[in-house]
């Protein structure tokens, strides 16, 4: 069931931004000017929100948006200065995401579109090192609909290649601890990303989000809630657009 929003940070002139717990199966933003969403449910408590001109009009100044199926940490600028100012910082590679799994280890389950493995990853030693690990690639539309991405290396056919897009996107990952024999806790952080692309990266390496229902091939639509997707935005780190010292925002 969805839940409401929680406001984490009101902002303020020294903090001129708003950071926002969202819940699972609402939106980060709207479709349109009002739609439901929890950038419109934050509008609605604080309506100079709608101020801002941000990269699409109904979206004002929300600079980090989460799937609808994610929970998590969302930011939104309050001022035009601010936006102006967060965006560059995201940009420069100066706006840090991390999100926290659960991950289902694969066990010869056949995984369909995806680039041969980094031929540096082994999955029985990143599971119980608990080291950090970059998996790193561009991306491509895949499935009917283009409603799943995959990863694309230079190991890719030339078809894959040619559809890839031009950036290559980087997830740092490191498994906190084992569940149960086949489930780990596991943290990803990024500083820019692509549609879908921490979800993607750890289907490819083998540990899809458990009954994630496009990357899991596992896939139990009747799962308990306590198997069910668990997946999060826990923390953002971003310089602060009046001050520049840093600022973090953990659910963790």
């Amino acid at each position: 069931m969805m839940g409401d929003i929680r406001i984490i940070h009101v902002p303020s002139d020294d903090e001129p931004f708003a950071v926002i717990d969202k819940p699972r199966f609402l939106p980060s933003a709207p479709l349109y000017e009002g739609d439901d969403s929890a950038f419109t449910r934050a509008a609605a408590v604080y309506p100079f929100l709608l101020g801002v001109n941000g990269k699409k009009p109904c979206e004002h100044g929300l600079l980090h948006r989460i799937d609808t199926l994610t929970s998590g940490l969302l930011l939104v600028a309050s001022t035009q200065a601010a936006y102006e100012s967060l965006s560059t910082a995201q940009d420069s590679g100066l706006f840090v995401k991390t999100y926290r799994a659960v991950c289902r280890q694969l066990k010869g389950q056949e995984q369909c579109g995806f680039a041969p493995l980094p031929h540096d990853f082994n999955i029985e030693s990143f599971l119980t090192c608990k080291q950090n690990y970059t998996v790193k690639s561009k991306f491509r539309p895949y499935s009917a609909g283009s409603k799943q991405v995959r990863p694309v290396t230079e190991y890719s056919g030339e078809a894959a290649r040619k559809k890839a897009s031009g950036k290559e996107y980087s997830t740092v990952i490191c498994a906190k601890k084992c569940l149960a024999s086949d489930t780990a806790e596991i943290f990803c952080s990024i500083t820019s990303g692509y549609r879908h692309q921490v979800r993607c990266h750890l289907a490819w390496l083998g540990i899809p989000v458990r009954n994630d229902p496009l990357y899991d091939p596992c896939y139990n639509p009747d799962c308990t809630p306590e198997e069910s997707f668990d997946f999060s935005a826990v923390k953002i780190e971003f310089p602060n657009p009046v001050t520049g010292k840093k600022e973090i925002f953990s659910l963790v």
